[in-house]
């Protein structure tokens, strides 16, 4: 709060990743701009681009891309804009859960 007090929040964005990092970006740059900016470049459509995350750092990427998904742990204000919301958490494979699951169709009948 400080930090943006300062500076003005019409400059800069704060977000957090955890309960002790905090970070500090420019308005307007965030992971969500980052990952259609890159779709873009490489010819991906946003329906096309799916994202995961656990923290408030990752709510505007998961806003952004065509399926965005937490993990277990994710927070609850992640969860909440989560199109998917996986069984694992961050420290148990929720990656390989995505892929494995919802890209290569392992466990379709699961789903």
């Amino acid at each position: 709060d400080a930090v943006l007090a300062a500076v003005g929040d019409m400059a800069v964005e704060a977000t957090y990743s955890s309960g002790r990092y905090v970070e500090f970006n420019p308005k307007g740059v965030d992971k969500g701009n980052a990952a259609l900016l890159l779709g873009e470049k490489l010819g991906i459509a946003r329906d096309e681009i799916m994202a995961i995350g656990d923290n408030s750092n990752d709510i505007k990427m998961l806003e952004a891309v065509g399926l965005g998904v937490s993990v277990a742990n994710g927070i609850p204000a992640v969860k909440a804009v989560a199109d998917l919301v996986l069984e694992r958490t961050n420290n148990e494979g929720a990656v390989a859960e995505l892929l494995n699951t919802y890209v290569l169709h392992e466990g379709a009948d699961q789903a």
